[in-house]
């Protein structure tokens, strides 16, 4: 009788911490990455930049953007070359770009472009707002983005 107490006390206290364990990671909010699945951004800031002449649509330039598939691989436009790659992204934020691909023709934006990627590669952590997509190496902003409407 008394074996069968303490298995009957051990079971309710494997579920008691199951419980907790998942009231636990629940409370950490949402997971960034589900919110990232399927959009597009349009950079806004690029840090460094200084007179590295940017893509202006305006003028038919090709736009530079960042595209998230459902699989969060990314793709996108840099300036004068597509770009690719399957970053690390954690629920909370914590990022690593791993390897980027890239086309590799020349045109008017290879500076910027080069402090575009070079940007996305450093990155260590992104922090999603509303329509706000930002990159940041420790606690430096290296890129920030706000959502697009194209697809």
């Amino acid at each position: 009788m008394r074996t069968l107490y303490c298995l009957i006390c051990v079971c309710v206290a494997a579920l008691f911490a199951g419980a907790c364990k998942s009231n636990c990671e629940s409370s950490k909010g949402p997971d960034l990455r589900a919110e990232l699945s399927d959009t597009r951004w349009e950079p806004v800031f690029v840090k460094d930049l200084g007179k590295a002449k940017a893509p202006d649509p305006s003028k038919g330039d090709d736009p530079v953007f960042l595209r998230f598939s459902k699989d969060l691989s990314v793709n996108g436009m840099s300036g004068d070359n597509l770009f690719g790659g399957n970053p690390e992204i954690s629920p909370d934020g914590a990022f690593s770009g791993g390897n980027f691909f890239s086309t590799r023709r020349a045109g008017p934006f290879g500076e910027y472009e080069a402090k575009f990627l070079k940007a996305l590669g450093e990155a260590d952590k992104i922090e999603l707002s509303g329509a706000s997509l930002k990159f940041y190496k420790g606690t430096e902003l290296l890129l920030e983005f706000k959502k697009s409407q194209k697809e």
